[in-house]
């Protein structure tokens, strides 16, 4: 079975946003083929993190996992020129 090409491949998209409604647009549009990169600030993760009360670490949480799936990411020092 062939399959079509998803609207968004070849597109990327820097992803700075948090909590609920920007992850969730941001794995919707890497659902249709999109490469996005999430960005978190390394002196602030996203709030989602810990929004999952048995994870006993950053990467536990399933909500985290689930809204920013098939996206890759990066933590990064904003306020560093080099960052």
């Amino acid at each position: 079975m062939k399959t079509l090409p998803r609207p968004l491949e070849g597109v990327r998209i820097v992803d700075f946003t948090h909590w609920v409604v920007g992850p969730i647009s941001g794995r919707m549009l890497a659902n249709l083929g999109a490469e996005v990169i999430k960005v978190e600030r390394t002196d602030s993760y996203d709030g989602m993190r810990r929004a999952t009360a048995n994870a006993t670490t950053p990467n536990m949480s399933g909500l985290f996992n689930n809204f920013n799936a098939d996206k890759l990411s990066i933590t990064l020092n904003t306020r560093h020129p080099e960052g």
